[in-house]
């Protein structure tokens, strides 16, 4: 998903952005951001809110 968005943007000369997803996937929304607006900023993911970490995979899929 992520690569094949890439590609496309620079095959369209979209050059200085990078792709951002919202959701989870595979049902999340992949688009285009500008390089500037993401630097110095840190997104982290909440590990202990969404990883069941003894058994090393996402809570709530039903596995």
């Amino acid at each position: 998903m992520f690569g094949a968005r890439a590609a496309d943007a620079v095959a369209g000369g979209d050059f200085g952005k990078m792709v951002s997803a919202r959701g989870i996937a595979p049902a999340c929304d992949l688009s285009l951001v500008d390089i500037s607006t993401v630097l110095g900023k840190i997104d982290t993911v909440d590990v202990a809110r969404v990883y069941d970490t003894d058994r090393h995979h996402l809570k709530g899929i039903g596995m």
